[in-house]
């Protein structure tokens, strides 16, 4: 097995900042529109900028006062010490370091059938900019979002 060199995955850290509320400033445009008495559609863009994005820093501290020094650890040797009771791991909670970036489209349109029935579809693209995988991830946003619906008015 290939062992994948982690640089600067460990860090010694003696203090964790207080973490900040974080802010967002976003603009948004958008079209909504009515064709032919019968289809409705709606489309919209956004793009969002956060600053001290709140996200989770995990952080090791070592049993027996015995630290696990090794700067150019693998991730397999990191790995190796979960099953072994070496160290107690916790998220706390920071900022991220820079700003992290949002931003989308959505589209949507329902089709009106008769008096009663309509069809309606709509999608969502959403992706996020920085630098971190780890505040990337945190962001928990699926790419692409979808929907497709048929309903019956009484």
């Amino acid at each position: 097995m290939t062992s994948l060199k982690a640089p600067g995955l460990l860090k010694e850290v003696n203090k964790i900042d207080a973490v900040k509320p974080e802010k967002v400033s976003q603009w948004e445009m958008g079209y909504k529109s009515i064709i032919w008495e019968k289809l409705f559609i709606d489309l919209n863009y956004y793009q969002a900028k956060y600053t001290d994005f709140i996200k989770d820093t995990k952080v090791m501290t070592f049993h027996n006062n015995n630290p696990f020094a090794d700067k150019n650890a693998t991730l397999d040797t990191l790995a190796g010490l979960i099953g072994n009771g070496l160290y107690d791991l916790y998220f706390v909670d920071s900022n991220a370091d820079q700003d992290v970036v949002s931003e989308g489209f959505s589209a949507g349109a329902t089709y009106n059938i008769l008096d009663n029935f309509s069809l309606n579809a709509n999608t969502t693209w959403a992706q996020t900019i920085t630098d971190d995988a780890q505040t990337k991830l945190e962001f928990n946003t699926p790419e692409w979002k979808w929907n497709l619906g048929f309903s019956v008015r009484r």
